[in-house]
């Protein structure tokens, strides 16, 4: 017996008793029969079923275009199956709140699929349903039944009707289903193809079985041709070249390493890529002569090997990449060149991203794994069609960067979940993601991909454009351009930005600790140009107030010591991800910066530091660590009006201990930071923790004083030098 519904529901399923018949499928049973033994509820499947369709442009006697269609439009308001029509709105899951007029049923074809007639983006339906409204007649049920054979495994269609299957241990494995992409394909040159019946099935370019063919240099081609015309914060001229790359030469010629001469100009690509754990093939004392005479290709990685394929398809003679361009064990060089990263990135003609790949041995190309299928026919409305059918998937890296979890990134595209790329990806003019399915393209006014689901001309630097708010929300580069590469940027603002970029770098990954501020000083050095500010461990000077109050993420705690020489008050002596307390402005500022500075520990006046200090003038308060968790304590302050209870956030493990005395400096209207003395220096402290609520009772302050107003408290403002 097969039970059909959503898992958990309360509702009433709907049951089968036997088997599905093969007839069903319209061809030879691809299933053994399943014992009659209760089974888990199956999901609805092909949720988002058209989130991404193609679409045939309709075409005249002469194959001209006659109408143009929009992907976005709306057919009518329809409810999911099997939600009667005639006696209520119509309305489909994700809009069951409107209102809108009912729909006659004698016009709808099937009330399975309603003939994919859609005013939002999604329909629910289940495979049995398909299977038996084909049978009957359904021409699109029946294109949805053909493109589930077309796509899905044979494994995967005994899962999605209904087949357990287990784990080795007993464990159920539960049921996989199938998001279907349903695409037409774009008219090729003097190609006649069939009009598509369905008005909200988008157009959209086919793509090639692998990404390492013609047709994907095309699109390469196509999109740096486009840029170079259109974009002028991308528009790239001869720049200085970095202090060594490689020379590709041509084809069948031995690629070597290269010292620039002072001052001399061109044109490079950069890779971006990661490592692995086992580093790829590098420059090092010992191999430098070798390389600058040559060096084998079969020495290569094969990331190395494709991004050099592609260096010389676009016509470019140099590429940069970090492992061969750096000496790897010259602490100097390396000091030298991570400072130089800012520009080396900046003026790049082209990054390639590996981004798919978690090392330098995957290559940039990729084989798509089941092709887009093709399937003609004829639909319930006796139309004929021509559409393609494709394996659902991520579709590209662009998404929302200030989300707290970066599992999604690092399983499609572990290369963003990198924290040295973060930077990379935002100082490079142009990149090229290599993905799993598809290339995709990120520059400073404009994201593309190469299935055309993402169009030029919707994701364009343009405050007109509707979709402009919600573009510089998600895609990080865009947004860079707008807030910092502006002929006049907003510094509130922008300082900020600089906040929500840490709290997103903080999450990323890093190999070495002491990479936390060089892996991020790039973007400090191109923020200073349009900030006139001076940098100080992560934070900067004139918003020096609200960078001090990080707190550590979700309850996450740092084992390891701090990076040597950071100080306590930056983000950067943690080793986990941190954000910042919201609303902290500079119009709620209780304190003052009388003295800040910090020392360089090398070569990167913006890299890591040996030691920082500041100095600061305002209100504290004694008081003692009662208990607690792990990161949360109770902390009795002395207070005005006598003691006082309020949760803390402690920046690490071994903070809190019971009836520990401790200091808490407020520097905003509801939030303050926890101070630990140090011992044996007089009114030298640490930072350890940070406290969010309103304190005006403790520090007897009266009434509601917001904004930049002098507070009258009976306290008087204590200097106190943090380290």
């Amino acid at each position: 017996m097969l039970r059909i519904g959503p898992p958990g529901s309360k509702g009433p399923s709907y049951i089968h008793d036997d088997p599905i018949p093969p007839e069903l499928w319209g061809g030879p049973a691809l299933l053994p029969e399943p014992q009659k033994t209760d089974i888990s509820p199956l999901r609805n499947i092909l949720t988002s079923l058209i989130s991404l369709f193609w679409k045939v442009p309709r075409l005249d006697q002469n194959h001209n275009i006659v109408a143009a269609i929009n992907p976005y439009s709306a057919g009518p308001q329809l409810p999911p199956y099997p939600r009667s029509t005639a006696s209520r709105s119509h309305c489909c899951w994700r809009c069951q709140d409107t209102n809108l007029p009912p729909v006659d049923p004698a016009k709808l074809v099937c009330n399975v699929c309603w003939d994919l007639n859609l005013k939002c983006w999604s329909i629910t339906i289940t495979l049995l349903n398909v299977l038996d409204a084909a049978r009957r007649g359904c021409g699109t049920c029946d294109m949805i039944r053909r493109a589930i054979l077309a796509c899905a495994t044979e494994g995967e269609i005994q899962r999605v009707v209904g087949i357990a299957s287990r784990h080795e241990d007993g464990t159920p494995l539960g049921i996989e289903w199938i998001s279907l992409k349903l695409r037409a394909q774009e008219r090729e040159s003097g190609e006649v193809g069939s009009p598509c019946p369905w008005e909200d099935i988008p157009f959209r370019q086919l793509l090639p079985e692998n990404t390492a063919s013609a047709g994907t240099l095309a699109n390469i081609q196509s999109w740096i041709s486009h840029c170079s015309e259109n974009h002028p914060q991308c528009k790239r001229t001869t720049q200085a070249l970095p202090t060594r790359l490689i020379d590709v030469g041509q084809d069948g010629h031995t690629p070597r390493l290269v010292i620039s001469k002072a001052g001399k100009t061109g044109l490079y690509i950069c890779l971006s890529h990661c490592w692995g754990d086992n580093q790829p093939l590098k420059t090092t004392t010992k191999t430098l002569k070798a390389h600058q005479k040559g060096i084998p290709w079969r020495h290569l990685p094969k990331t190395f090997q494709d991004a050099i394929t592609i260096t010389r398809q676009l016509g470019i003679r140099f590429l940069w990449l970090d492992s061969l361009c750096i000496i790897q064990d010259a602490p100097l060089d390396w000091q030298v060149e991570s400072s130089n990263m800012c520009n080396i990135y900046r003026n790049a003609y082209l990054t390639l991203a590996a981004s798919k790949a978690t090392s330098a041995r995957d290559g940039l190309f990729s084989q798509l794994r089941i092709p887009d299928k093709k399937l003609s026919g004829i639909s319930s409305r006796g139309e004929p069609f021509t559409i393609y059918a494709r394996r659902g998937g991520v579709h590209h890296p662009h998404g929302s960067e200030y989300h707290d979890n970066i599992e999604p990134r690092s399983t499609y595209f572990p290369l963003l979940a990198r924290a040295w790329v973060y930077q990379e990806r935002l100082l490079s003019a142009r990149v090229v993601h290599f993905g799993n399915q598809e290339l995709s393209w990120e520059c400073r006014e404009m994201i593309a991909c190469e299935c055309s689901g993402i169009r030029p001309d919707d994701y364009e630097s343009n405050p007109a454009n509707k979709y402009y708010t919600k573009m510089h929300l998600e895609m990080p580069k865009l947004l860079h351009t707008k807030l910092v590469l502006c002929p006049e940027p907003d510094v509130p603002r922008v300082q900020i930005y600089w906040r929500e970029i840490v709290t997103v770098y903080s999450q990323l990954k890093l190999t070495h600790t002491s990479d936390r501020l060089p892996a991020i000083s790039g973007v400090a050095q191109e923020m200073q140009l349009y900030l006139d500010d001076a940098y100080l461990a992560g934070a900067w000077r004139k918003s020096l107030i609200p960078c001090l109050l990080w707190k550590v993420v979700n309850g996450e705690t740092r084992s390891a010591p701090p990076p040597r020489g950071v100080p306590s008050w930056s983000w950067a002596s943690v080793d986990c991800p941190v954000t910042f307390v919201p609303g902290a402005h500079e119009s709620g500022v209780r304190a003052r910066v009388l003295y800040a500075r910090c020392e360089p520990s090398g070569a990167d006046p913006m890299g890591d530091v040996s030691s920082g200090r500041i100095q600061i003038a305002g209100r504290m308060l004694r008081a003692k660590f009662r208990g607690g968790g792990t990161l949360y304590h109770i902390l009795e302050i002395e207070g005005q009006d006598g003691v006082s209870e309020q949760f803390v956030e402690v920046d690490h493990e071994g903070v809190g201990v019971l009836k520990e005395e401790v200091f808490v400096l407020r520097l905003m209207i509801q939030a303050a930071i926890v101070l630990r003395a140090v011992e044996g220096e007089r009114g030298v402290y640490r930072r350890v923790g940070v406290l969010v609520a309103d304190l005006r009772n403790e520090f007897g302050i009266r009434g509601a004083v917001y904004g930049n107003v002098v507070e009258e408290s009976p306290l008087e403002e204590s200097v106190v030098e943090i380290i």
